[in-house]
């Protein structure tokens, strides 16, 4: 809005400009001697305003700017200030060379620099405008890395937060709706700003602005190719990686394969058609799944799919040597944080690399392991040696039969004989005394002992000793020189499996440290911020980070991708992981561009939950100090356990049942008392879900009647942690979590007593703050399991943990990602209806609960507890099942059954 000091200030500018401006001479009104020149007279009092006035009007009025008219003016104090806010008010014809000059003219201090970018970013987005993000844009890409990180990425660290433009920009974009009416030049104007803030080492505000970028652009694939292309030479990898990390965000959010197909033949043509795509790691996974997520969806790509693969191919560097990193070494080593020396920012990074967390936690030299092998991919995949009993079991089977006995005959002495010494030692041990025990431990008369158990040895162990000399020469005789050298070797090898020769971590680490200052990095540009304006807050991923810090990521994630070209991969205790197909195996990745939730609303936590209509159950009999003994053993005043499973939406009256639901109950607390100070109450019921083949359904219902769930020994839902929430179901890190050894046991038979198979029907995405800057807390959403999915034909629609059918028809959700609630997997009964009857196939469900007494902190009493343990059945709509209710005393083994509850009621 335009005030009205402001309004004033511009009609008092407008009168004297029309009384003393003369567009033929205009130097003259602003003399020192003119009607004007109290403009740049300091003893003269003149309103910001009125400065700012005619900075706008005068250019408007005759194409001059006003500091460049008159010196003294220029030097006048606060002229910078107004003649950068007049380039946001002025007319858009009222532009020349001269307001370029001029603008850099008046760029002194550090505070103008900031001011200048402040002003830049609020133009940014004007179309049109000179001084919008495509002059920033020409200017951010012609200035180097180091050059432009020490100013521009600078000013974001300390702007951000500030509630200025910058904040602005990040917060108007997040909140962009795919189906608002944008201008395409206004979105790419903004995608541009949002992608020159990638730069930064804060983040928080990188992190955000990724997140930016893909709500932006949802769904403006045109927008997103041209980004994709302005952007993929410029030389930080911050920008390029999250670039395309926003184009594969879009991507996962959408199923518009042709739209999503466009922006993939882009990203293909930019990253991989030339057989060479930058080294960086994550770079390499965001081009790689835009290209994947269009190939899936149908999109006509006509591209090498193998290109986008990896391995790439890129060559093996030059390891720096230790001496040839001295150079790169402070010459001030002891230059403290405390004493405010800049040269401590250099020292950080030689110990980050070396020393410090980074090195211990990211390159991973406190395990001092890794899935990289020293081979190199050319080399023969390594196999490891046969242990010594596999290695003799191949020596006896390449025997001849007269080979073959005399091995067997020297096997049977050497047992024999090692027997009988066995005896013997530990035999003639018991009679030693205390003393000569120790001795035999010690040097001592150590001799003297030994030469005593010699002389105490029996004939019948020297008998057997000569027997072995014997059948060992006999052995050695009969074999041929090949099997000798072969039983040669196989006594000599290891006892158990061998190691394979793990990659050196120290390479890593000196390609780090050398890179870091390759890139630039100089305590002359980045000493002072390093040191100053970036607090040192502990160990926490989720912080601003040293611009160094910056340099240590680029580096590392470019000496993992020609790792990952370039030497063989073998996961630790893994057969068949002896492949690298993607970061997600090795947790490289930081940040889900996919999912833009901060936070989730609802969900059951240590606190319990707020009831919502698919959790109405309310529990409140809570009893009053000291007669928990009695309340404990109760279970008519619970909830019943099947009221939990299915539910009606109280809107449209669609009925609901919840695969995965978590409540808990707590006792209140007075609010003047902490509640770990008191004994309270507390109620929690758990009710995991599963798929189970309908001719199996009531075998089970009769098989859980006789056991005890408690233990959590049944298949559990499955955590998630590496896969990204737009890559469910369908991508190569989907599929890389979906294995038994990831926590998704697909169909199977919970215990060998079990006589049916069954199908976890959820599993937990999980997202936590992390390295992940835009996330304000740590969550959970459920997840339909993969088999639903392509049965009902459903598809994520990028909000929350949504899943809609082909009609657009919501059919799975987590309402606990949307409002507060308990957590739990909703599923639309109707839908599900059909899909399990065309399937021949239900749904049960197993389900634990506990009351018990929590005590007071630090208290190890055990008060008892009330266990509730049951199994439901969905058939023909209605729900079957029972609960049992076991009183545990921390006593009696399996506590007592105090009742068995049937349920018998209509889902209807």
């Amino acid at each position: 809005y335009v005030a009205y000091e402001r309004l004033a200030d511009h009609l008092v500018a407008r009168f004297l400009l029309d009384q003393h401006l003369d567009p033929s001479d205009p130097k003259a009104a602003f003399a020192a001697a003119g009607p004007l020149g109290f403009l740049g007279d300091d003893k003269r009092y003149v309103p910001s305003g009125l400065l700012e006035a005619f900075c706008v009007q005068v250019p408007e009025r005759i194409k001059h700017e006003l500091p460049l008219l008159s010196d003294p003016i220029k030097e006048r104090y606060g002229i910078g200030d107004a003649f950068r806010q007049s380039i946001i008010w002025r007319a858009a014809n009222a532009f020349s060379d001269e307001t370029r000059k001029c603008l850099n003219a008046l760029i002194v201090t550090q505070h103008d620099v900031h001011d200048t970018f402040d002003m830049i970013l609020t133009t940014a987005i004007v179309s049109g405008h000179p001084f919008n993000a495509d002059r920033l844009h020409d200017t951010l890409r012609r200035t180097p890395m180091p050059e432009r990180d020490a100013w521009w990425s600078v000013y974001l660290h300390k702007e951000w937060g500030n509630r200025g433009p910058l904040d602005r920009i990040v917060d108007w974009s997040r909140s962009i709706a795919p189906s608002e009416s944008l201008a395409d030049e206004t979105v790419e104007l903004c995608a541009t700003v949002l992608a020159w803030m990638l730069t930064t080492s804060n983040r928080f505000l990188r992190d955000r602005a990724t997140k930016g970028l893909v709500t932006l652009l949802s769904a403006r694939f045109a927008v997103a190719e041209r980004l994709v292309e302005r952007f993929a030479k410029v030389d930080d990898p911050y920008v390029t990686e999250r670039v395309l990390a926003a184009a594969y965000g879009i991507s996962m959010l959408s199923h518009d394969k042709k739209g999503v197909g466009l922006l993939a033949r882009r990203v293909y043509r930019d990253v991989f058609a030339e057989g060479a795509p930058p080294p960086h790691i994550l770079l390499r996974d965001y081009a790689r799944g835009v290209v994947e997520r269009a190939s899936y969806l149908g999109a006509s790509l006509d591209i090498d799919l193998a290109r986008i693969r990896p391995p790439y191919g890129s060559p093996w560097p030059k390891i720096p040597t230790e001496e040839e990193l001295k150079p790169f070494l402070s010459d001030r080593p002891k230059a403290s944080y405390e004493g405010g020396d800049p040269e401590w920012s250099r020292n950080a990074i030689v110990f980050s690399v070396m020393h410090w967390d980074f090195a211990r936690y990211i390159i991973g030299t406190n395990s001092n392991s890794s899935n990289w092998l020293s081979l190199k991919l050319a080399d023969p995949p390594w196999q490891p040696p046969p242990t010594r009993q596999e290695a003799l079991l191949s020596f006896e089977a390449d025997l001849s039969k007269k080979e073959g006995e005399a091995w067997n005959r020297h096997k049977d002495v050497t047992a024999a004989l090692d027997n009988a010494l066995e005896d013997f030692v530990r035999g003639w041990l018991e009679t030693l005394s205390d003393d000569e025990l120790k001795a035999l431990a010690g040097r001592k008369r150590r001799k003297s002992i030994e030469k005593k158990m010699a002389a105490a040895r029996p004939a019948s162990l020297t008998s057997l000793a000569e027997e072995h000399a014997r059948s060992e020469a006999d052995l050695a005789k009969t074999l041929t020189a090949r099997h000798r050298k072969a039983l040669k070797a196989a006594l000599a090898a290891k006892q158990y499996a061998s190691e394979p020769p793990r990659f050196d971590l120290k390479l890593i680490q000196r390609y780090v440290l050398w890179r870091v200052f390759d890139l630039g990095w100089t305590t002359e540009r980045f000493g002072e911020f390093d040191r100053f304006a970036v607090r040192h807050e502990g160990r926490g991923e989720q912080k601003a980070e040293r611009i160094g810090k910056k340099y240590q990521w680029i580096a590392y994630h470019e000496a993992m991708a020609l790792v990952a070209d370039n030497f063989q991969y073998r996961e630790r205790y893994r057969e068949e992981g002896r492949a690298y197909d993607g970061p997600w195996q090795e947790s490289f990745r930081d940040v889900d561009p996919s999912c833009a939730l901060p936070a989730k609303p609802g969900g059951t936590s240590w606190d319990g939950h707020q009831a919502a209509w698919w959790g109405a159950a309310r529990y409140d009999v809570w009893p009053e100090t000291a007669q928990y003994g009695e309340w404990l053993i109760r279970y008519d005043d619970l909830p019943s356990m099947g009221s939990l499973l299915t539910s009606a939406d109280p809107v449209d009256g669609s009925r609901w049942l919840n695969a995965d639901a978590y409540l808990a109950w707590k006792q209140p607390t007075p609010p003047d008392v902490e509640s770990s100070d008191v004994e309270r109450g507390e109620l929690w019921y758990h009710a995991t879900g599963y798929l189970i083949r309908e001719k199996d359904a009531d075998t089970f219902l009769g098989w859980a009647e006789n056991v005890d769930f408690w233990g959590r020994w049944m298949p559990m839902t499955q955590e998630v942690y590496g896969m990204f929430l737009g890559e469910h179901a369908w991508s190569s890190a989907a599929q890389h979590f979906q294995t038994p050894y990831r926590g998704d046991e697909g169909w199977v038979r919970p215990r060998e007593d079990c006589p049916v198979e069954i199908r976890a029907m959820a599993l937990e995405y999980h997202k936590e703050t992390g390295a992940d800057g835009s996330v304000d807390e740590s969550y959970n959403l459920r997840l339909p399991c993969s088999d639903l999915l392509e049965g009902m034909s459903l598809q994520w629609d990028g909000q929350g943990a949504d899943f809609r059918d082909r009609q657009g028809r919501l059919i799975v959700t987590d309402p606990a990602a949307h409002a507060d609630g308990p957590t739990g997997l909703l599923m639309r009964m109707d839908a599900l209806g059909e899909f399990l009857t065309r399937e021949k196939l239900s749904v049960c469900w197993t389900c634990l609960g506990e009351k018990r007494v929590l005590a007071r902190d630090l208290d190890p009493a055990f008060r008892g507890a009330l266990r509730v343990t049951g199994a439901y059945l969905l058939r023909d709509g209605a729900l079957k099942g029972f609960t049992k209710y076991i009183e545990d005393d921390g006593k009696t083994p399996g506590g007592k059954q105090v009742a068995l509850i049937r349920d018998d009621a209509s889902a209807e």
